[in-house]
């Protein structure tokens, strides 16, 4: 089923786009204002007359980066969008979204960086149903890293105490070898891949005091480097 059922629309540097022509959208018009709750589709809520994902509160033991992710909200609960200069450099968080930078403008949708004119690495869902995008299944999330060498960043941090699993893998996505890390608190690489033309599975248990973050990121090459990720995240009993 699709991703949105009523028309959508994403604000950019040049004002709101009408994005999804085909679920009925017609005018560059903001179709997510709101007065309430009842106001917004799905299980989206309103929060200052704007419909977006709800608040993680906290109280969640399962994360699944692609069920959860966001569209319209950076961070969004326990989750960042963004990138790195460098496997231990400084993670800058995403502050646009724009269709089709990684391909697919009616299919994906890319959180990227104005500060870069590449507009790349970015990090991505393709939110159709029914179209796959360079290797990125309908649903699934994308990691592309940039030009110059920087990494894609898919960051959670915990909101808990206690000892997670992280199961899922890095798929092969387009045609380009990529390389996959994981890193726990920017420094400590928990899974790395390097040079991959398949997909790369992981099976991670890992102790997080609240505020911990798990980095996963894609980079060290570029043309053709869309990288689809699954990951899901479980507090252990």
């Amino acid at each position: 089923m699709p991703y949105f059922t009523r028309p959508e629309t994403i604000t950019t540097a040049i004002g709101v786009l009408c994005v999804f022509a085909a679920f009925g959208c017609t005018s560059d018009s903001r179709s997510d204002d709101c007065a309430s709750d009842a106001d917004c589709w799905g299980v989206h809520v309103c929060i200052n007359g704007v419909c977006v994902d709800p608040p993680n509160t906290g109280s969640e033991t399962t994360w699944d980066v692609a069920s959860d992710f966001s569209t319209t909200a950076n961070p969004n609960g326990p989750y960042s969008y963004g990138l790195k200069p460098s496997l231990e450099g400084v993670f800058l968080q995403h502050d646009t979204v724009d269709p089709g930078i990684s391909g697919c403008a009616l299919s994906i949708l890319d959180w990227h960086s104005s500060a870069l004119p590449s507009r790349e690495p970015v990090v991505a869902k393709n939110i159709s149903s029914d179209t796959t995008c360079n290797g990125v299944l309908p649903g699934a999330v994308n990691l592309h890293p940039g030009p110059d060498g920087e990494l894609s960043v898919l960051r959670w941090a915990s909101p808990v105490n206690g000892q997670i699993s992280i199961e899922g893998h890095f798929g092969a996505g387009d045609t380009s070898p990529m390389s996959y890390f994981i890193y726990k608190n920017d420094s400590l690489e928990i899974y790395s891949l390097h040079g991959a033309s398949g997909d790369g599975s992981f099976s991670i248990v890992e102790s997080v005091p609240v505020g911990t973050t798990i980095d996963f990121l894609v980079g060290e090459y570029f043309a053709y480097g869309s990288t689809p990720l699954q990951a899901a995240i479980q507090i252990m009993p």
